[in-house]
């Protein structure tokens, strides 16, 4: 059914129910004059009472004729009164209709300018969004020489460029994509926006990319299957990262060493102890690896925010968040090193081996050092870290890559 079938419909019931209302109405004020009763009515006519007073002179009073002329007028008057009809129910609709139809009609023009607005909104707005789907792609263009180049500051000036022309949810979603240092760069950066939902987002993309670096890490084993500590895969060529008091740890100067990564089993290939940097540089072999990049200067500054991927027996790799409380710690252990002090904010790890060899990530996604002493509170959790710096690490590795070549 149309809408203009439904309103004609309506229209006419509701004539209809006014009828009805207005012809009792008039009924019952029928039966109201009807019920008068007839003594009122003879009342009402004029009647002829006899005077006291004396008559006066034949010369002033009227004659009979004039009388009876007079009253026989009088009467008529009186019948043409009652006898003229009052306005039946026809009458009263007719002259209502025209008010009826004027406010079906404002109500039916109300409602189609009601409806022509709507879908002028509707129509705008799908516009809007076209236009802006097209401006997304024309971005994208203009920008992706920047974004495929492999200059990490111009990735990270093209996603902040991005951001700066109003679509901070575009530059969130591709740097999340591309997920690279210049690209970690620019949603650190997005995460401290101003704006309260762009920050959320890009809050919750850099949280999502730092879980994945889990797949960098790496448990060591000895050959008996005890667990040694942890390292990271720091060159996609499997070198992988440990501290160079873990090779003492296993058996034979390390010879016997288990990595596991990914629920598989490797035996180094190569094995170098750094102990004057404190590091050792395994390789494994045999697989794609996925490495975490190192941060090729040291950077780190006071009370930046990092991230510690450890390890505990019954909850598996785990992170936790910290703050850089020192740059410059200098203790025995390792004499000629600048260490970095991390307090973590909220550590599950109720183990001090958990944290030894944990990478230690910036909110670029680089790794700043790897763990080698952690401090346990009274509580049996770890509330600090050491951090031999990832400059030392990078150092490490040339080396190894020198000797072995």
């Amino acid at each position: 059914m149309s809408w203009r079938s439904y309103l004609y419909q309506v229209y006419i019931v509701a004539l209809l129910l006014l009828a009805v209302w207005i012809l009792v109405g008039f009924e019952s004020t029928a039966g109201a004059q009807t019920a008068t009763p007839p003594a009122q009515q003879l009342s009402a006519t004029p009647t002829i009472t006899p005077s006291a007073t004396p008559l006066p002179s034949p010369t002033a009073t009227p004659s009979i004729d004039q009388r009876l002329t007079s009253l026989e007028q009088q009467i008529d008057d009186i019948s043409d009164q009652l006898e003229t009809p009052g306005k039946d129910v026809w009458d009263i609709i007719n002259a209502l209709s025209g008010l009826i139809s004027g406010g079906i009609i404002a109500a039916i023009g109300i409602y189609v300018t009601h409806q022509y607005n709507k879908r002028q909104y509707e129509s705008q707005e799908i516009q809007k969004k076209k236009e802006l789907e097209v401006l997304q792609v024309q971005t994208i263009q203009s920008f992706m020489p920047q974004l495929q180049s492999g200059d990490q500051k111009s990735v990270e000036a093209a996603l902040l460029a991005i951001t700066a022309l109003g679509n901070p949810k575009l530059a969130t979603e591709l740097a999340s994509l591309y997920r690279t240092e210049g690209a970690l760069a620019a949603l650190s950066k997005i995460a401290s926006s101003p704006n309260r939902e762009t920050a959320e987002q890009a809050e919750k993309s850099l949280s999502l990319i730092i879980q994945s670096l889990i797949d960098g890490v790496v448990n060591i084993y000895d050959e008996k299957d005890r667990a040694i500590g942890l390292g990271f895969i720091a060159d996609v060529n499997g070198y992988v990262a440990i501290p160079e008091y873990m090779i003492e740890s296993g058996a034979t100067q390390g010879e016997n060493i288990i990595i596991k990564y990914k629920e598989n089993s490797y035996k180094p290939s190569i094995i170098l102890a750094h102990s004057e940097l404190g590091v050792a540089i395994l390789k494994i072999e045999g697989a794609i690896f996925s490495s975490i990049p190192l941060q090729k200067e040291f950077e780190a500054q006071f009370l930046d925010e990092v991230f510690i991927v450890g390890y505990d027996k019954i909850l598996g790799q785990t992170i936790a968040a910290g703050q850089i409380t020192n740059t410059s710690s200098i203790i025995k252990t390792y004499p000629k090193q600048t260490l970095i002090n991390v307090q973590i904010k909220a550590s599950q790890v109720q183990h001090g081996w958990g944290y030894g060899g944990a990478p230690v990530v910036n909110r670029r996604g680089q790794v700043i050092g790897i763990g080698v002493l952690a401090r346990v509170n009274e509580q049996k959790t770890v509330d600090s870290l050491l951090v031999i710096p990832s400059t030392v690490i990078i150092e490490a590795i040339e080396k190894t890559k020198q000797q072995v070549s």
